[in-house]
């Protein structure tokens, strides 16, 4: 039995508290460019809601990149991003 196409290995990255002037195409950019991942999906998600907090003064990005590791100078920490 063989596949009908190879799958491809990906990661989902969450990418939180970034200023709300940031947009999908600025993470995709900076990610490709300066991280050297390549971004295959990119997308804004609602944030995490902090209690009594009703107005999100930041943005959250999801970014699915190839199974490339993520950069050590870069904080991560499991994702609690659904």
């Amino acid at each position: 039995m063989v596949a009908a196409r190879d799958i491809r290995k990906k990661s989902i990255f969450c990418i939180d508290n970034l200023n709300t002037s940031c947009t999908v195409g600025d993470i995709t950019e900076f990610v490709t460019n300066e991280l050297s991942i390549e971004v295959l999906n990119c997308f804004e998600a609602k944030p995490r809601r902090r209690r009594g907090d009703n107005d999100f003064a930041f943005h959250l990005y999801k970014a699915c990149c190839d199974s490339a590791p993520w950069p050590a100078v870069l904080p991560s920490s499991p994702s609690r991003c659904h």
